[in-house]
């Protein structure tokens, strides 16, 4: 009668880029520095702190 457990995974690429799966090292870094840096330029309420993994 009851719902044990439950779980949604979401993915999404950015644009210009293959699936995480198909990415290289380089591109990786690269996503890294272009959402780091857009980020980065977020103010306001949105304005938060990005920590690589």
């Amino acid at each position: 009668e009851y719902i044990v457990s439950t779980r949604v995974r979401c993915g999404r690429s950015l644009e210009g880029y293959p699936f995480n799966p198909c990415l290289t090292e380089a591109q990786y870094k690269e996503m890294e520095d272009k959402v780091s840096s857009t980020l980065s330029g977020l103010d306001g309420e949105l304005k938060g702190t990005f920590y690589p993994l």
